[in-house]
């Protein structure tokens, strides 16, 4: 491996001084708690304001996010080799792998198949809300009128773990397309914005 070297400390400099800067404010989670985040830059205040560095802060914090997604789903928290062209390696083939069920998932979802569904997911998920302790003519005139209101409006998804898992059976051959469509194509999610943090809350606030 090539030792690169750094002209900074070519001269015999043993530390270069470090002008930083901290700025303090406070963010709002979705259910309504506050916290105060403390960031240490080296923007100068001349040129970002308080808010500028919350908006960088809030697009950073997105793509940390985005690395630990794909460090869990692709399993690369550990690696199996140790030279750096084995690792290199390794990191590039999950990459294309999960470039490639992107790619598939977004072909799912444009769909017909999966549209349909979606509706017949979407109207179940109507029934059962509509299901509870009430008398049987109020519960048959709520059914019909969830099913009636169910548009392809609500939000859905293609399951983003349940087709990476399958492309990579799909490629090793343990499946045949047409199974490997079959079982992804039928596997609908939900979208419910702010569930994990509404889970969360409740969750803390039983400790």
């Amino acid at each position: 491996m090539v030792q690169k070297s750094w002209e900074e400390f070519s001269d015999g400099t043993a530390y270069i001084p470090l002008c930083m800067r901290v700025v303090r404010f406070k963010a709002c989670s979705t259910n309504g708690q506050e916290s105060v985040i403390t960031v240490c830059t080296n923007l100068p205040d001349s040129q970002f304001s308080t808010d500028d560095i919350k908006e960088i802060y809030r697009l950073r914090w997105q793509i940390e996010v985005n690395f630990r997604n794909l460090k869990r789903v692709l399993d690369l928290e550990w690696l199996h080799g140790r030279k750096q062209e084995l690792v290199l390696s390794e990191i590039y083939a999950k990459m294309t792998l999960c470039n490639l069920a992107g790619r598939i998932k977004k072909l799912v979802e444009r769909s017909d198949q999966f549209q349909r569904q979606a509706r017949k997911r979407i109207r179940k998920r109507s029934n059962r809300k509509s299901a509870g302790k009430k008398s049987d003519a109020d519960k048959n005139h709520e059914t019909s009128a969830a099913v009636n209101t169910v548009s392809m409006a609500d939000p859905y998804k293609a399951d983003w773990s349940f087709i990476l898992l399958h492309t990579r059976h799909w490629l090793l051959g343990k499946m045949t397309s047409q199974t490997f469509w079959n079982w992804i194509v039928n596997k609908v999610q939900i979208v419910r914005p702010g569930r994990a943090d509404r889970r969360k809350a409740s969750k803390r606030g039983k400790k």
